[in-house]
């Protein structure tokens, strides 16, 4: 199957009073709207759409007990995620907020922990950046039956989400090697400078921005004819193959590789810190014991 976006999508309508009913609709090779192959019948002011599959994943098969099964935990999510969404949203920002604010009024060291401090104020920035521009819309999602926001923010606001994700992930790396230079005492290296510590966070911002590029050419504003349904925001790629090689290759890149980086290097500084404390620690028997033999 590695034909362009074709697929058989199974549309869940629930009305007010809790009924199931479900409808199919197909979406046709290069086009963006799809057209009902059901009783138009079941279509009526008072149904609600909910997305079980992507229209651009392939044939999607459905039977009336499984839509059945899944009734009350659509309900149930459509209530309970955006609620969840906005507690996440309000404490996010309010914590983030206060981190960039009390970073941004101190100066930058001139020293190597002038890097920790970029860096977390750089996390705070990618982590604010997730909150405004992806959940409010996601959270709205869950709670209509379409997307409302037209073609330009179902790009962006899929971009942003990516692109701020793994600016965090990155900067999580970023930090784990920082610690790790840390404990190896790396201070008058040229990779401990501020201006060095500036690049780095512009590199991170620079390869999670070309990581993402792929992602606003592929979200699509799907149309179906049906007025209650609205539109959808789908991610749609032309072969399967593409998609799935995107997919590994942001899943290496983005979360992979870095947490095997993270791991290695704190597994590092553990390493370093028991070293330091044993070696320690013998230093002050050694001394132990001389005391002990002058006062003999």
């Amino acid at each position: 199957m590695d034909s362009g976006p074709t697929c058989s999508h199974l549309l869940v309508m629930l009305n007010h009073s809790g009924e199931v009913r479900f409808r199919f609709a197909v979406l046709n090779p290069g086009d963006t709207k799809c057209s009902s192959v059901a009783n138009e019948s079941l279509v009526s002011d008072e149904v609600h759409a909910v997305r079980l599959s992507s229209p651009c994943d392939g044939n999607t098969t459905g039977t009336g007990r499984g839509v059945e099964e899944r009734g009350d935990s659509v309900l149930s999510n459509s209530v309970l995620v955006p609620v969840l969404f906005g507690a996440i949203f309000l404490l996010g920002v309010a914590g983030n907020t206060v981190v960039v604010a009390v970073l941004a009024k101190t100066t930058i060291p001139k020293s190597h922990e002038g890097f920790t401090h970029l860096y977390l104020l750089n996390l705070s920035v990618a982590d604010l950046s997730f909150l405004v521009l992806c959940v409010p819309f996601e959270a709205t999602y869950y709670l209509l039956p379409g997307w409302i926001f037209g073609p330009f923010l179902c790009k962006f606001v899929h971009y942003a989400f990516h692109s701020s994700m793994t600016v965090s992930v990155f900067t999580l790396v970023a930090l784990s090697v920082d610690r790790y230079l840390t404990v190896r005492s790396v201070r008058r290296s040229f990779l401990r400078t501020r201006r060095s510590a500036r690049a780095s966070v512009l590199s991170l911002w620079m390869c999670a921005l070309l990581l993402a590029a792929p992602v606003p050419g592929h979200q699509t504003l799907i149309e179906v004819d049906a007025q209650p349904l609205g539109p959808f925001c789908w991610e749609c790629w032309e072969t399967l193959q593409g998609q799935r090689v995107y997919r590994l290759l942001t899943f290496t890149l983005s979360y992979l590789l870095p947490l095997t980086i993270i791991c290695v290097c704190y597994s590092k500084v553990l390493y370093h810190m028991h070293r330091r404390v044993h070696n320690t620690s013998r230093k002050w028997v050694k001394s132990k014991q001389k005391v002990r033999e002058r006062w003999v």
